[in-house]
């Protein structure tokens, strides 16, 4: 991108339109070394619970890695929507990814039945969706503010994002409140945004 766009709106439909330009093999081929190298992350090997989230069909695919956490024993939790208005969510704690259906905005996630909600401050990692992250570990969401209210609740903890390099930014809008994460994760490299 040559020039930076002058509101997060503009700069949300450019990332979102890189993000939908890959071929859904791309995204298949680029979502399997994402995942290998998360796998493959001490953070991510030393975590005991994981907050995970489902994918949507053009975010990096992240079944395989939600699978291979329970496989290895690890407690894992997904976003579970309780005030859309208020952009709050909980971590509930899934045991099978094939319990999961289809939710709040299409997301796969548990019925309000089978809610097990995590206390946020028991949550070793979160790895955290976005629609673009710049070098710095600035996020831009789709602007509802699920994550920037729930990762308040949790400033220690340690972050992954793992997005397509298409995604990466050089420089995004953000406030002072916006929380960063500690890691970016891409097809083609591995950033350390907070020291």
């Amino acid at each position: 991108m040559k020039t930076l766009p002058t509101n997060k709106s503009t700069q949300r439909k450019y990332y979102l339109g890189q993000r939908r330009g890959l071929t859904p093999q791309q995204r298949q081929e680029y979502s399997s070394i994402i995942c290998q190298k998360l796998l493959a992350d001490d953070y991510y090997k030393h975590a005991k619970v994981i907050f995970l989230f489902a994918s949507m069909e053009e975010e990096v695919h992240t079944e395989h890695l939600i699978k291979e956490a329970l496989a290895a024993g690890k407690e894992v939790a997904l976003p579970y929507i309780i005030d859309r208005e208020q952009g709050r969510m909980v971590a509930t704690k899934i045991s099978r990814f094939e319990d999961l259906s289809p939710q709040d905005y299409g997301i796969l996630s548990v019925t309000s039945q089978q809610l097990n909600v995590l206390q946020p401050e028991t949550i070793d990692l979160v790895v955290v969706p976005g629609v673009a992250y710049d070098l710095r570990g600035y996020r831009l969401g789709m602007g509802a503010g699920f994550y920037d209210r729930y990762l308040q609740q949790i400033p220690g903890v340690f972050t992954i994002a793992p997005i397509y390099s298409c995604q990466l930014a050089p420089q995004l809008l953000h406030q002072a409140h916006d929380a960063r994460v500690h890691r970016i994760i891409t097809e083609t490299e591995i950033i350390n945004c907070i020291p």
